[in-house]
């Protein structure tokens, strides 16, 4: 079975066979990889194909719609971090950074998301120890002072 997206032509540049899709269909949520990427292919709208192999359980029946996420065009071996990692503290947007103490707060600037994952664009160098799971329980501990505190 194979998901067919059509997508702007400007992506066509920007998105690789390979690259992961998070798609939406009416059974849920589930992961494809892209197998192929054909431009111009509906020359009426100058739309580009993709095609992509679903990787997980949840597929619609066939004929549903569908639509997904892909991050396209990023810079490759980009720094991205579980979804659930990224959390917002006192309105900033952070990563909690494991310390000798317990975890700080990280101030980061967020790309793009897909797959679960968000792309970091700054704030994180990738050699930091990050808490992936549960990260709302260590915010709540950070709040009452409880997790240890570098700064």
């Amino acid at each position: 079975m194979e998901i067919v997206f059509n997508a702007p032509p400007a992506l066509a540049a920007q998105v690789r066979p390979g690259a992961q899709v998070h798609v939406q269909g009416s059974n849920g949520e589930f992961e494809a990889l892209v197998t192929s990427v054909a431009v111009d292919a509906d020359e009426q709208v100058g739309a580009t194909v993709i095609r992509a192999r679903p990787t997980s359980a949840g597929l619609p029946p066939a004929g549903s719609a569908v639509s997904g996420s892909i991050v396209a065009g990023g810079v490759a071996g980009g720094l991205t971090v579980p979804s659930e990692a990224v959390q917002t503290v006192e309105g900033a947007t952070v990563v909690l950074v494991r310390t000798a103490e317990g975890f700080r707060a990280a101030p980061v600037l967020v790309g793009r998301q897909a797959g679960h994952r968000t792309e970091i664009l700054r704030g994180l160098t990738g050699s930091e120890r990050i808490a992936g799971a549960n990260t709302f329980l260590l915010k709540a501990e950070l709040a009452k002072g409880e997790a240890g505190d570098d700064d």
